[in-house]
């Protein structure tokens, strides 16, 4: 359509003429022609104008695109082999520096570790060892309990086009994510506790320590399939992608489980506000600590309460989030009430063609436990710390006096002096008994001596 406008307006098709043909429309009439295009046809849209291509590349393009349905995303999993280059290219960095002094030495100085070396910077071949060996079909095996893990450099996200994990053409845009594979049998626990604390609470909460589903809705929805936990441990889209309209958010968590679906038998993941947060609220003080020794200020109360009622939001739109992927809520009241955290998941079962709604993912219930009360300020405040210090020094008034009430020898430090003081006792009589015993063997040893040499002299005497 774009194309048709600027063929219309000149014919010249000069670049100067097309932006002067396009000097009649707003950036908003612009953009409202651009979100319907297919991002295929986005590198010529580029070249064709100098507007189109600000417009195209701009943030507010790409929400609105995301928000109104229009956003492409494309995720794959880097082949075993693509994994295994990476993998020896970070391990071969330091081989490859000029400056390394072993790299200056002559080849007839050559030790057998720099050959070995040299061996091991030579370029990756399908056919090295430690690739048959540790590679399959999903990448490397090697792990303690079996498990995987697969980071965001193991992927390629496409939005549109454009790699939301290549750090280097986009850098202000954060992407997160993290998937994990983790067999669900013996020492279940200890893996999880090994791995992070949430994994543990997650474990915990949800499964047995074999690895054995006993959350109901978890065991119906999995019916006895044992294959591995398919946990999503990150997961943080760009700033622009950072709402429940957005529909990039919900098409990239279908498309991580459609990689893994012959994989998991269960996907869960654990919703947290820090993901969620706009580009105007992420500021260094945003979780501003209490100072130590110093209680919080009236104003320093209100400012905590409204970052935490923020953070309780944003942690729903979260959930939301990966409710338009297909996701349900664990709703039972037992886990809701004493999780650390909420958790959603999925089974290969209930997977969906295509996202929710907006509106469908809002019409959900979210359970979740009360808020905790909210701190008092002004006179409520401080009428509440006078109360709390008045009972603090009661409670230590009476101890002392239930102390001193009590036998002497009961009172603890003066029932341990006692026992050191015995313990001593005990050791100083043992002392003088063997010192005493000793003192006897040696007497008594003279007097044989004495009894001898009387003997002896007499003896000589008769002689």
């Amino acid at each position: 359509m774009v194309v048709e406008i600027l063929n219309v307006a000149t014919k010249k098709g000069k670049l100067n003429d097309r932006e002067m043909a396009l000097g009649f429309m707003n950036d908003d009439s612009l953009r409202a022609i651009l979100l319907p295009t297919l991002a295929s046809d986005h590198p010529n849209l580029r070249l064709s104008c100098r507007r189109i291509c600000q417009i195209l590349d701009s943030s507010i393009y790409r929400k609105e695109r995301s928000e109104q349905g229009y956003a492409e995303v494309k995720v794959e999993l880097l082949s075993p082999f693509e994994q295994y280059k990476r993998y020896r290219e970070s391990m071969n960095m330091p081989l490859m520096n000029p400056s390394n002094e072993r790299w200056l030495k002559d080849t007839d100085d050559e030790s057998e570790e720099d050959e070995e070396e040299k061996e091991a910077s030579k370029a990756p071949c399908s056919t090295d060892e430690e690739f048959v060996r540790d590679y399959d079909h999903l990448g490397n095996t090697t792990n303690y309990y079996g498990d995987r893990a697969f980071y965001s450099n193991t992927f390629r996200v496409f939005v549109d086009g454009w790699p939301l994990n290549d750090q280097k053409k986009i850098p202000r845009r954060e992407f997160k994510l993290k998937v994990q594979l983790l067999r669900l049998r013996a020492p279940f626990y200890q893996k999880c506790d090994a791995d992070s604390q949430c994994l543990m609470n997650l474990a915990s909460s949800l499964f047995t320590k074999r690895g054995t589903p006993k959350a109901a809705c978890i065991k119906d929805a999995v019916d006895g399939d044992r294959r591995p936990l398919l946990y999503i441990a990150e997961f943080e889209t760009p700033v622009e992608y950072r709402s429940t309209s957005s529909t990039v958010g919900p098409l990239i968590i279908q498309e991580i489980l459609k990689i893994f679906r012959d994989e998991y038998s269960v996907a869960v993941y654990i919703p947290w506000g820090d993901t969620q947060y706009a580009e105007e609220e992420m500021y260094p003080d945003r979780h501003a600590e209490r100072i130590l020794g110093r209680d919080l200020t009236d104003k320093e109360v209100r400012a905590k309460a409204k970052r935490d009622e923020r953070f309780r939001a944003l942690t729903d739109q979260d959930i939301r989030q990966f409710f338009r992927a297909g996701f349900r809520q664990v709703d039972e009241a037992s886990i809701v009430d004493t999780a650390a955290n909420s958790y959603v998941y999925a089974t290969p079962g209930l997977e969906i063609r295509s996202v929710l709604t907006e509106r469908q993912a809002l019409d959900r219930t979210i359970a979740s436990k009360p808020p905790p009360p909210p701190e008092k300020t002004g006179l409520a405040r401080e009428l509440l710390y006078l109360i709390r210090n008045k009972c603090d020094e009661h409670r230590q008034t009476v101890e002392r006096i239930k102390c001193w009430q009590q036998p002497l020898e009961k009172v603890p430090i003066v029932a341990q002096s006692l026992r050191m003081l015995e313990q001593m006792i005990d050791d100083q009589t043992h002392k003088i008994h063997e010192m005493r015993n000793a003192a006897e063997e040696s007497i008594e040893k003279m007097r044989s001596q004495r009894r001898l040499l009387l003997d002896q002299k007499n003896a000589e005497s008769k002689a």
